[in-house]
């Protein structure tokens, strides 16, 4: 048995397609300030201005 396999290439090979922006995905909505990361690193607390 001398078959070959063939791994399935796209039509079009290196062709990349960037994935679009959804809502307001990447839009500065504010400007906000880290004040902390609480004590064991896992709570988040920020002040909005």
């Amino acid at each position: 048995m001398s078959e070959k396999t063939q791994a399935a290439v796209p039509a079009e090979s290196g062709a990349f397609k960037p994935k679009k922006s959804v809502a307001l995905s990447g839009v500065t909505a504010g400007n906000t300030a880290l004040c902390t990361v609480g004590k064991t690193g896992n709570d988040l607390h920020y002040r909005g201005y």
